[in-house]
């Protein structure tokens, strides 16, 4: 009894049976022992670098998912990319992908390893397409070249052609000799000698602008228009820059009654007449044609504008016929004091200019013109109700129509006069 203790003595003696294990705690406990494993596993993945380049690893080439996790667990590994990192201080995403391309590169079987081409530094790579495109731009940029030399040589040869670039033609010795021998039969009034004249220039010299202009003068002042038009049409053909060829032909479109057209030509000779000037016409020939024009047409403000322009610059020997037009379109305005101040100024003129003149046939029509311009000035007189000034042009213009022996003027100014004295006596 000595040898028990006093533990064996309180507590009965039991037989130990051992409980038989199961397979499923047998389960539990293996799964106990593993997870602690697996957190460790976890922890070394866990790392920045090695986590993302397995995932891109992953993305790229699927068959190697397996060996980027063996190899990640690897220290080596660790270390490489760790050395990269403080070798070359570059950024995140640089240090990652060299990261990835080591790893890939050392999962990848040697036999499948990619032939990886670094580009030297310093030298730019040539792509085979851009040398096409190179000689495709040059060829293109040659045929602008060309190009653009064949349209200036083709037109400096219309400008010479059309005489654009205003040098003239010049006729010969004989042409020259055979229009001014026209011209002068024409001023004499003999239309078929200028017409014969003219013609022989024509064909001495065919090329001649200024022939066709003087032949379509003859043709129009024997009424021939079809054949005047025809050859200013020609001359303008042969001379596109000539002032003179276009005013000739307003002249006969106005004759003919195409005002519009006329207004077009017009238009034309005082573009053409500020750069090439002629001998034959002045600046003020051509306003004061068109302020007739427009006055023709109606339009009041555009005629005394022209007017204007005329009148201002002729520097002598002013013609009353602008005076008197810039008249008639102040009284169609209602402006009848300027136009009164106008008609004064034109009789004034003419009184002057039948001193100087000579020439009986040149007096008779200044005469008839002044006559009329009496009579517009006593019409306004009358509308601003000076009954004296009135009565006083009147018995002007029948002192004029008497000396002229126009007997149908003469009556019916003093039919005027009689009808002025009876009102004044009411």
């Amino acid at each position: 009894m000595q040898g028990i203790s006093l533990r064996e003595r309180k507590m009965p003696k039991k037989s130990i049976k051992r409980k038989p294990v199961s397979k499923t705690a047998v389960k539990k406990s293996a799964k106990l022992v593993k997870k602690p494993v697996k957190k460790v596993t976890k922890k070394v993945a866990v790392k920045p670098v090695v986590k993302k380049a397995v995932k891109k690893a992953a993305v790229k080439k699927p068959v190697a998912k397996k060996v980027i996790k063996k190899i990640v667990a690897k220290p080596a590994v660790k270390k490489a990319v760790k050395k990269v990192a403080v070798k070359k201080p570059v950024a995140k995403k640089a240090i990652k992908k060299i990261a990835v391309k080591k790893i890939i590169s050392k999962s990848i079987p040697q036999e499948q390893k990619p032939i990886v081409i670094t580009p030297i530094a310093g030298v730019k790579q040539v792509n085979p397409h851009s040398r096409f495109t190179m000689f495709v731009y040059w060829g293109i940029i040659l045929f602008f070249v060309c190009a653009t030399f064949y349209i200036l040589g083709r037109g400096h040869q219309i400008l010479l052609k059309n005489n654009i670039l205003g040098t003239s033609y010049t006729m010969s010795a004989q042409g020259s000799q055979l229009l001014e021998s026209g011209k002068k039969k024409l001023l004499q009034g003999d239309v078929q000698g200028a017409l014969v004249d003219v013609s022989a220039a024509i064909q001495s010299d065919p090329e001649s602008a200024m022939a066709y202009t003087y032949r379509g003068e003859v043709y129009m002042s024997d009424a021939n228009y079809g054949a005047a038009k025809t050859d200013f049409d020609k001359a303008i053909e042969l001379k596109s820059r000539s002032s003179l060829a276009f005013y000739d032909r307003a002249l006969l479109k106005i004759q003919m009654g195409e005002l519009d057209e006329a207004m077009e030509d017009l238009n034309s000779a005082l573009k053409i007449f500020g750069k090439n000037p002629n001998e034959v016409l002045t600046i003020s020939n051509i306003y004061a044609k068109r302020a007739q024009l427009n006055l023709w047409m109606k339009n009041w403000d555009a005629a005394i504008s022209d007017y204007d322009t005329a009148i201002s610059e002729t520097d002598k020997n002013q013609s009353e016929e602008n005076i008197a037009g810039r008249g008639d379109a102040y009284t169609a305005t209602g402006n009848y004091k300027e136009a009164l101040r106008d008609y004064i100024l034109a009789i004034k003129i003419i009184s002057e200019n039948i001193r100087n003149n000579a020439d009986q046939a040149d007096k008779i029509n200044m005469s008839r013109r002044a006559m009329s311009y009496f009579e517009k000035s006593a019409a306004l007189h009358i509308q601003l109700k000076n009954t004296e000034e009135a009565r006083s042009d009147l018995e002007s213009a029948n002192a004029l129509a008497s000396a002229l022996g126009d007997l149908d003027t003469q009556k019916r100014i003093t039919e005027l006069l009689i009808e002025l004295n009876g009102k004044s006596v009411k």
